[in-house]
């Protein structure tokens, strides 16, 4: 009986030191980029599992840039790039109609040029004389505002930013080093931070700042650059990237930050108080925490065109309705209270990216994701690596005791000698062959 027992403890304590093993090596594995890439892979597979588009916010809404408005308006407006004062129009016109914010996922860094040639211009024109009989002023003004489209096309554009208060242009890091950016503009547009845990955010290089005209009147930048995870899909954006230019950083928002703040400025109704410590943003007592990387993980709430999506070609419509007098097809209510991006998904204009649903989603709806989780709470955080040894330590050890509790079957199991035959099982009955037996006449 004593031999007994102490060959059930020793099994007991072979089990739990083998499950101690096997949780070493599996925190060894995570710890691995193989470990870390079926850690994202498995959060993939959780994406496509749980997330059906019920948690997206309707109040977010995209305005694309498709294929089919590329077609549609080429032959009022040119190829894309289309006029700014075209872009100017429809954020009056969104102003109008009583949005909360827009978010332009557009870069504008360049001086404007006419991609319109001055024959179009004129067509444009006689359309505007063309129609039906009304207000012979608000016919002038519009004839007017055509024409002068290429005159001060930036300006069409910074006036009606201007004019907004609620309207975040967007920056891009171009990887370029050494090239000049204006110290005053980084400033105007950065988050607080001390130098001490500046380092923590990724450092981005040649910022492409909207034109000075443009940038002056935005209510906020937002830098619109991202990275994907080695294996393909995105999955985190660097709600902060640091830029240094003449011995100072400066920590420039994402556009999906920068338009959280707006929103926020705009409901309490003064400035907010914007600030990083090395591990979360702080929007006056909105806290939002960042991974070890300083990347805020993305909540997808579903596959692509999730959130609503209105074509650009046809606000263009509902404006051109609006000046005639008629009814539109999309009714301005439609907008009031509404978050606008404007962003390209056409797949010319090279704005997809790879997620855990599909290899074509919109980059501007990774912009829209962030936002919805800024404005509900809703974040997702990785577990430390003292948390997971813990968990893996904990759960084999258990595994591994438990398993040394099991007592063996009884049965013909093998011994040093061989085989033992076990006499309780009862032999096979053989049939009889005995001349008793009828035979089989062939």
């Amino acid at each position: 009986m004593g031999h007994l027992v102490e060959l059930l403890q020793q099994r007991k304590l072979t089990g739990l030191a083998a499950g101690l093993l096997v949780a070493l090596l599996g925190l060894l594995v995570a710890l691995t980029p193989t470990g870390q890439m079926l850690e994202n892979r498995s959060l993939d597979v959780r994406f496509r599992l749980l997330r059906d588009g019920t948690q997206a916010d309707t109040s977010l809404v995209v305005i694309e840039v498709a294929e089919k408005d590329l077609l549609r308006l080429e032959s009022g407006f040119g190829r894309w790039p289309w006029p700014r004062a075209l872009h100017g129009f429809m954020v009056e016109y969104l102003t109008r109609c009583g949005v909360n914010a827009i978010a332009f996922d557009v870069i504008f860094a360049e001086q404007s040029f006419s991609t319109v040639r001055p024959d179009q211009v004129a067509a444009l024109a006689q359309q505007v004389d063309a129609l039906p009989a009304g207000d012979a002023m608000a016919r002038l003004q519009l004839k007017n505002r055509i024409l002068s489209l290429y005159s001060d096309d930036d300006g069409q554009l910074a006036n009606a930013t201007r004019g907004s208060e609620c309207t975040i242009h967007a920056l891009h890091f171009s990887g370029v080093t050494g090239a000049v950016t204006d110290s005053a503009a980084l400033a105007a547009a950065a988050v607080a931070a001390t130098p001490a845990v500046a380092g923590n955010c990724a450092e981005g290089f040649g910022p492409l700042l909207p034109v000075p005209v443009i940038r002056a009147a935005a209510r906020r930048l937002g830098h619109i650059s991202m990275t994907a995870d080695e294996d393909g899909p995105v999955r985190g954006m660097q709600l902060l990237m640091r830029c240094r230019e003449n011995g100072r950083d400066y920590l420039l928002p994402a556009l999906s930050l920068s338009t959280f703040i707006t929103l926020h400025e705009r409901a309490t109704g003064r400035p907010a108080a914007v600030a990083f410590d090395g591990a979360q943003v702080r929007v006056d007592d909105r806290l939002i925490p960042l991974a070890a990387d300083g990347r805020m993980i993305i909540d997808y709430t579903g596959g692509k065109y999730t959130y609503p999506y209105v074509n650009y070609s046809d606000v263009i419509d509902a404006m051109r309705a609006e000046l005639r007098g008629e009814t539109a097809a999309i009714n301005p209510a439609f907008w009031r209270g509404k978050t606008v991006f404007i962003g390209a998904t056409a797949a010319g204009l090279m704005d997809l990216r790879v997620n855990p649903f599909e290899a074509d989603y919109p980059g501007v709806e990774l912009h829209v994701n962030l936002l919805d989780q800024m404005l509900h709470n809703r974040y997702l955080t990785r577990h430390g690596t003292g948390l997971l040894a813990l968990i893996l330590l904990v759960l084999n050890g258990v595994l591994g005791w438990a398993a040394g509790r099991v007592k063996p079957v009884a049965g013909p199991w093998p011994r040093s000698g061989g085989w033992r035959r076990n006499t309780r099982l009862p032999s096979p009955a053989l049939p009889s062959i005995s001349g008793s037996q009828p035979r089989c006449r062939c």
